[in-house]
Formats: C-alpha cells, structure tokens, sequence
C-alpha cells in the first residue's frame, strides 16, 4: 500500500497531510529565502552525514503559492487514490 505525502509551508506554519488528510501542525522559524537560488535537494541532502532516500518518489510539485486543503485534498483524489 502507498502512502501520500504533503508538507504545506504558510509564513511560519508547516502542515503535512497524509492521503489528502491534514495529519499534523507546527510552527517554524526557517527563513526561507530564495534570494541566492540554493539548489532542491530531493531525496538527498547537501549535508554529507545525512543517507539518500533509498525508495520510490513520484509526481514532485513545487508551488509559487500556498494551496488551500481542499486543493491539496483534490490533488489526491485526481491520482485514482483512494482511502480503500
């Protein structure tokens, strides 16, 4: 069985949802800027202690805005996933 994955940033507000489901909440202090253009690392880590995600990842989105939850609810559906 597969499991999705969401992470949802929103000012200083991470949420992550799990099969189209908001599963937790939290707070950040990052400073996400992208003034620099830093390199995406997926999967992998520019820090050199850190293992490679040894697995499957598919259909990565990366967003100019913050999705609404019915957005992100309908990005999970639209995939023929379902909670069955």
């Amino acid at each position: 069985m597969s499991t999705y994955h969401r992470t949802r940033l929103n000012g200083g507000t991470i949420k992550l949802y799990v099969n189209g489901k908001l599963n937790s909440i939290s707070s950040s202090t990052l400073n996400w800027s992208y003034v620099n253009n830093p390199p995406i690392y997926i999967g992998d880590s520019s820090d050199a202690y850190w293992e490679e995600f040894k697995g499957i990842i598919d259909d990565i989105r990366i967003y100019n805005r913050t999705l609404t939850d019915e957005e992100i609810e309908s990005l999970y559906t639209e995939g023929g996933w379902s909670e069955n």
